[in-house]
């Protein structure tokens, strides 16, 4: 008998499970769902929306969706700003009613009804019409007493005059120029291949030597500061036009801008395996913090901020690489130090221990050999000049009073020589690069510790480092 109670019971407990699931969370979900719908001022659904036109008392705008981007074919035919679009259409689907002020019967009855609420010319009117053909009309009025809510009407057989949230219409309430396409050059950073900056002072070439290494080929050639050119191409690929000038520029209406021979200069990218060119024309200042720019490719003359004038305003020295002794950390297996008091090797190993061989007899600090590679590969050069073996005798580089060798698996990672020139300041020059590099005399003094602070007698390990142990 309570083995039958007990199925009994566990049969009860199923079924109200079932009815929990079904009723309460599929069931609720489904409800949840049918309200909102229900709220919603258009009924769009997941329905692809093909043409807008969003008719402000300015002005009015078409919006057409061609293989999934958007375009603008009037006022002006040009590339829409895909993303603000979808943000748009996401919005009007997310309007919804909040209470209704009139029924469609006192609409249609009075005509004043409707004027009340500043329908009878109303201030933005948005018409949807989707890939079915359907289409939808809404128009929005004034704004309530309040300024919380404004008036809204649909356009179809039901004309009931409704409320919405006063910030539901703002986010409806777009022009065109919230909703073009005002990207100055169209790229990702990490797809450029070359940069290409013509001025009337001559002609820079950056061209990618690797992920974030970047070197200069004209006018000077040598190791370019991928950092900072990564920094530039960031904030080229984020620039926006300031405002349009001109819709429909002529050649010989160019010259007015200076775009016809560009004043300041041309941005030139080349993109991707194929090398596609993206070009920026900068013409003559409009304001100190604003040039008149252009894609040649349009006839459009924005306003650019200038920041990006200024990418053509420096000279190639300033995009030269001013850490020039950096190497792969996590490659070094060796170190050796050559200087007049003598020569120091030292060793590590695949678990970051560090020994010396030359000298003998002698223990290596750890932090004091790694804050060395840290120190070196952080090396500033305070100037650049173009250096060549017979050039460096002025430098002091031909006898070094120090060599520095980074050891690799395969062989050197860097070898850096350090001299005092006779104009007293210390250089410093790398194999395989024609540059002699300035540094500060602190910088030199760092980078040739004394024998004793390199096996530890000599020097305390900094707070928080652990000195190594004798063994």
């Amino acid at each position: 008998m309570k083995l039958k109670t007990n199925l009994v019971l566990g049969v009860f407990f199923l079924g109200l499970l079932a009815f929990v699931y079904l009723y309460e969370i599929r069931g609720g979900a489904a409800r949840q769902e049918a309200a909102t719908q229900a709220k919603s001022l258009l009924s769009l659904g997941d329905t692809d929306i093909r043409q807008l036109t969003i008719e402000r008392r300015d002005t009015t705008l078409v919006l057409q969706s061609e293989g999934g981007q958007w375009r603008l074919v009037s006022p002006v035919q040009d590339r829409a700003d895909d993303d603000a679009v979808r943000r748009y259409v996401q919005a009007l689907r997310e309007t919804e009613r909040e209470s209704v002020m009139a029924d469609s019967g006192a609409v249609a009855a009075d005509p004043r009804v409707a004027a009340k609420y500043g329908l009878a010319t109303p201030r933005l009117r948005v018409h949807v019409e989707t890939a079915a053909g359907a289409r939808d009309t809404l128009w929005f009025g004034a704004d309530s007493p309040t300024d919380r809510y404004t008036y809204a009407q649909l356009r179809g057989a039901n004309r009931q005059v409704l409320t919405v949230r006063a910030w539901r219409y703002d986010n409806l309430d777009k022009g065109l120029f919230d909703l073009r396409d005002r990207r100055l050059l169209t790229f990702e950073p990490e797809s450029v291949q070359e940069v290409h900056l013509t001025r009337p002072q001559g002609r820079i070439v950056l061209e990618r030597a690797g992920a974030g290494e970047w070197r200069l080929r004209e006018p000077l050639v040598g190791e370019a500061d991928g950092a900072a050119i990564d920094q530039l191409l960031l904030r080229l690929s984020n620039s926006r036009a300031e405002s349009f000038v001109a819709e429909n520029a002529t050649a010989t209406s160019l010259a007015q801008w200076g775009l016809s021979a560009p004043a300041t200069g041309e941005i030139a990218l080349l993109v991707g395996r194929d090398r596609s060119e993206q070009r920026l024309q900068v013409g003559s200042a409009s304001s100190p913090d604003r040039y008149f720019g252009r894609d040649p490719r349009r006839w459009q003359v924005v306003l650019v901020d200038s920041s990006v004038a200024g990418v053509l305003l420096r000279d190639a020295a300033s995009f030269r690489q001013r850490q020039p002794l950096r190497f792969d950390r996590e490659a070094v297996v060796g170190l050796e130090l050559d200087r007049a008091v003598g020569r120091v090797t030292a060793r590590r190993d695949t678990a970051g221990t560090w020994s010396l061989a030359e000298p003998t007899g002698r223990q290596a600090t750890g932090w004091r050999l790694e804050q060395l590679l840290t120190d070196l590969s952080a090396t500033r050069a305070d100037s650049i000049v173009a250096g060549g073996a017979a050039g460096q005798d002025p430098y002091g580089l031909t006898q070094p009073t120090l060599t520095v060798r980074v050891l690799g698996e395969a062989g050197p990672l860097l070898v850096a020589r350090f001299g005092q020139g006779r104009d007293g300041r210390v250089w410093a020059a790398k194999d395989g690069d024609s540059q002699v590099y300035q540094i500060s005399a602190d910088a030199r003094r760092r980078l040739d510790p004394s024998l004793d602070e390199i096996s530890g007698t000599g020097a305390a390990a900094p707070i928080g480092t652990d000195a190594e142990a004798p063994r």
